[in-house]
């Protein structure tokens, strides 16, 4: 069971990193907008990925520590 959370967690980790790719990639081709606004948003999206990532690991643990406990 501990093997099918991490492979869970792991495409859980690959669908988030692609959709900061996608988000990234729509920054960039952005009309009108200056290039510290984009920057700037690159920067957010960065923190939301590592935000979001963080919260998947910890519940990777505590589903791992519940599973190992029963």
């Amino acid at each position: 069971l501990v093997k099918i959370l991490h492979k869970l967690a792991e495409d859980g980790k690959i669908a988030i990193r692609h959709a900061r790719t996608d988000a990234r990639d729509k920054i960039k081709k952005l009309d009108g907008v200056s290039e510290d606004e984009k920057k700037s948003a690159e920067k957010d999206l960065q923190k939301v990925h590592d935000d979001e990532i963080a919260k998947l690991e910890a519940l990777l643990k505590t589903k791992e520590a519940e599973v190992m406990a029963v």
